[in-house]
Protein backbone atom coordinates (compact mmCIF):
# COMPACT_ATOMS: atom_id res chain seq x y z
CA UNK A 1 0.00 0.00 0.00
CA UNK A 2 1.52 3.29 -1.11
CA UNK A 3 0.70 6.32 0.94
CA UNK A 4 2.70 8.73 -1.15
CA UNK A 5 3.08 8.67 -4.87
CA UNK A 6 6.43 9.62 -6.30
CA UNK A 7 5.08 12.64 -8.16
CA UNK A 8 3.44 14.05 -5.03
CA UNK A 9 6.64 13.50 -3.08
CA UNK A 10 8.72 15.24 -5.75
CA UNK A 11 6.32 18.19 -5.90
CA UNK A 12 6.35 18.57 -2.11
CA UNK A 13 10.13 18.39 -2.05
CA UNK A 14 10.39 21.09 -4.74
CA UNK A 15 8.04 23.41 -2.82
CA UNK A 16 9.99 22.95 0.42
CA UNK A 17 13.29 23.58 -1.35
CA UNK A 18 11.88 26.67 -3.05
CA UNK A 19 10.93 28.26 0.27
CA UNK A 20 14.02 27.09 2.17
CA UNK A 21 16.51 28.61 -0.26
CA UNK A 22 16.73 32.39 -0.47
CA UNK A 23 15.18 33.76 -3.66
CA UNK A 24 17.17 35.58 -6.29
CA UNK A 25 17.12 39.23 -5.17
CA UNK A 26 15.55 40.86 -8.21
CA UNK A 27 13.21 43.82 -8.44
CA UNK A 28 10.25 41.54 -9.18
CA UNK A 29 10.81 39.08 -6.36
CA UNK A 30 11.48 41.86 -3.85
CA UNK A 31 8.60 44.21 -4.63
CA UNK A 32 5.95 41.86 -5.97
CA UNK A 33 6.72 38.72 -3.99
CA UNK A 34 7.77 40.57 -0.85
CA UNK A 35 5.60 43.69 -0.79
CA UNK A 36 2.52 43.49 -3.03
CA UNK A 37 1.56 39.80 -2.80
CA UNK A 38 1.78 39.73 1.05
CA UNK A 39 -0.63 42.68 1.12
CA UNK A 40 -3.43 40.40 -0.11
CA UNK A 41 -3.58 38.06 2.92
CA UNK A 42 -2.65 40.91 5.28
CA UNK A 43 -5.45 43.09 3.90
CA UNK A 44 -7.90 40.23 4.34
CA UNK A 45 -6.66 39.79 7.90
CA UNK A 46 -7.34 43.45 8.67
CA UNK A 47 -10.82 43.10 7.13
CA UNK A 48 -11.49 40.07 9.33
CA UNK A 49 -10.40 41.96 12.44
CA UNK A 50 -12.41 45.12 11.70
CA UNK A 51 -15.68 43.48 10.71
CA UNK A 52 -15.24 40.25 12.75
CA UNK A 53 -16.62 38.33 9.79
CA UNK A 54 -14.80 36.01 7.39
CA UNK A 55 -15.49 33.38 4.75
CA UNK A 56 -13.67 30.07 4.64
CA UNK A 57 -13.88 28.21 1.31
CA UNK A 58 -14.86 24.56 1.40
CA UNK A 59 -15.51 21.64 -0.88
CA UNK A 60 -18.00 21.72 -3.72
CA UNK A 61 -17.94 25.54 -3.83
CA UNK A 62 -19.55 25.83 -0.42
CA UNK A 63 -18.52 28.64 1.87
CA UNK A 64 -18.34 28.65 5.65
CA UNK A 65 -19.14 31.94 7.32
CA UNK A 66 -17.09 32.72 10.42
CA UNK A 67 -18.01 35.36 12.98
CA UNK A 68 -16.41 36.78 16.10
CA UNK A 69 -13.35 35.02 17.48
CA UNK A 70 -13.29 32.50 14.62
CA UNK A 71 -13.03 35.31 12.07
CA UNK A 72 -10.28 36.95 14.11
CA UNK A 73 -8.36 33.65 14.16
CA UNK A 74 -8.70 33.27 10.37
CA UNK A 75 -7.35 36.79 10.09
CA UNK A 76 -4.39 35.77 12.22
CA UNK A 77 -3.73 32.81 9.91
CA UNK A 78 -3.78 35.15 6.91
CA UNK A 79 -1.46 37.60 8.69
CA UNK A 80 1.16 34.90 9.32
CA UNK A 81 0.99 33.83 5.66
CA UNK A 82 1.61 37.42 4.60
CA UNK A 83 4.45 37.80 7.09
CA UNK A 84 6.15 34.63 5.87
CA UNK A 85 5.99 35.78 2.25
CA UNK A 86 7.31 39.22 3.22
CA UNK A 87 10.21 37.80 5.23
CA UNK A 88 11.08 35.29 2.50
CA UNK A 89 11.03 37.57 -0.53
CA UNK A 90 11.69 41.07 0.83
CA UNK A 91 14.08 40.64 3.75
CA UNK A 92 16.39 38.25 1.90
CA UNK A 93 16.96 40.90 -0.78
CA UNK A 94 18.82 43.14 1.69
CA UNK A 95 22.16 41.96 3.10
CA UNK A 96 21.53 43.60 6.51
CA UNK A 97 18.15 41.92 6.94
CA UNK A 98 19.06 38.54 5.44
CA UNK A 99 20.53 37.32 8.73
CA UNK A 100 17.25 38.00 10.54
CA UNK A 101 15.03 36.62 7.79
CA UNK A 102 15.61 32.99 8.77
CA UNK A 103 14.52 33.55 12.36
CA UNK A 104 11.59 35.68 11.22
CA UNK A 105 10.45 32.97 8.80
CA UNK A 106 10.64 30.31 11.51
CA UNK A 107 8.66 32.48 13.94
CA UNK A 108 6.03 33.22 11.32
CA UNK A 109 5.70 29.51 10.51
CA UNK A 110 5.35 28.66 14.20
CA UNK A 111 2.69 31.34 14.53
CA UNK A 112 0.96 29.99 11.42
CA UNK A 113 0.83 26.44 12.76
CA UNK A 114 -0.40 27.55 16.19
CA UNK A 115 -3.08 29.81 14.73
CA UNK A 116 -4.26 27.10 12.30
CA UNK A 117 -4.68 24.62 15.16
CA UNK A 118 -6.36 27.26 17.30
CA UNK A 119 -8.75 28.08 14.45
CA UNK A 120 -9.58 24.41 13.90
CA UNK A 121 -10.15 23.92 17.65
CA UNK A 122 -12.42 26.94 17.91
CA UNK A 123 -14.46 25.88 14.85
CA UNK A 124 -14.84 22.33 16.11
CA UNK A 125 -15.63 23.49 19.65
CA UNK A 126 -18.35 25.76 18.26
CA UNK A 127 -20.01 22.91 16.41
CA UNK A 128 -20.67 20.78 19.50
Amino acid sequence: MKLFHRKLYEYTRQVVEFFSDPPVPTFWSKWFGGALIPLLPTGYAVKCWIFKQATLPGRHRQLMQLYGEDAIMLGLVCLFIGLFLHFHFFWTAFPRLEHFSHLAKVLSLVGLVVSIFWLMWSILAGIY
